[in-house]
């Protein structure tokens, strides 16, 4: 069942972009001050509703699979876009 863009949660990709840029949930739990479970569920949400994993799990952290990287650019627009508008308020 396709979800509809107004259902759009954008804390799924700014979960992405902290999991991606700091290379484990750990360390993105770390910087980010969300809680390792939170990242986790919602980079699994991101999966889901992609239909793809997005990263692979190494003994060491995260690296991004191709779906993963397929993203990283949209992604990162739309976090440059999100401070754009709250730096206009």
């Amino acid at each position: 069942m396709a979800r509809h863009a107004l259902d759009f949660d954008w804390a799924l990709v700014k979960s992405f972009l902290a999991v991606l840029d700091a290379g484990s949930l750990t360390a993105a739990a770390r910087h980010s001050g969300a809680q390792q479970p939170t990242l986790s569920r919602h980079v699994a949400e991101l999966e889901s509703q992609l239909g793809a994993p997005l990263f692979e799990r190494t003994g060491r952290g995260v690296v991004p699979t191709a779906a993963g990287r397929a993203i990283v650019e949209s992604a990162r627009a739309m976090a440059e876009a999100a401070a754009a508008l709250h730096g206009g308020l």
